[in-house]
């Protein structure tokens, strides 16, 4: 898969893994969308990196829904998630990104692609319990070059 000009999602992209992960993959030509709840930081990136931030609590539906509208808007391609993001549950945002894939609205665009990434296994029970599905899981850390080889291969 060719990334350059695609559009993702990163999940806690104003820090950490997440901060790094969204400018590399700019450097690689991707457009960006940062969701985070670190507003001053997550703006500031998402001006430097030439993408967008959508203030998205992972823990909160209606605000995962407001940030897939916004990145919808970019037409994004896939999205990279961090399970284990302090104060947020990876989890429960994937679940409601399935929930709002089903919906007919949405049914034309597609399943989207996701990546997740953890500092442990994830339990199988509670993969199933939150009635999501993924295409790669990278356990942390997470060496950029990795994340990269795991998005070329599509």
């Amino acid at each position: 898969m060719d990334i350059a000009g695609k559009v993702f999602i990163v999940t806690g992209g104003a820090s950490g893994l997440g901060r790094a992960s969204a400018e590399a993959l700019a450097a690689a030509g991707v457009k960006v969308a940062i969701f985070d709840i670190s507003d001053e930081a997550g703006e500031a990136i998402a001006k430097d990196i030439g993408g967008v931030y959508c203030h998205v609590d992972i823990m909160d539906e209606a605000s995962v829904l407001a940030g897939f509208e916004k990145a919808r808007a970019a037409k994004f391609d896939m999205i990279i998630a961090d399970l284990n993001m302090p104060r947020m549950n990876g989890l429960e945002m994937i679940r409601t990104l399935r929930s709002e894939e089903s919906r007919p609205e949405y049914r034309a665009q597609g399943r989207t692609r996701l990546i997740v990434c953890s500092g442990s296994p994830v339990p199988a029970q509670d993969v199933a319990q939150a009635a999501t599905d993924y295409d790669r899981f990278l356990t942390k850390p997470v060496r950029l070059e990795l994340l990269l080889q795991a998005l070329q291969q599509g």
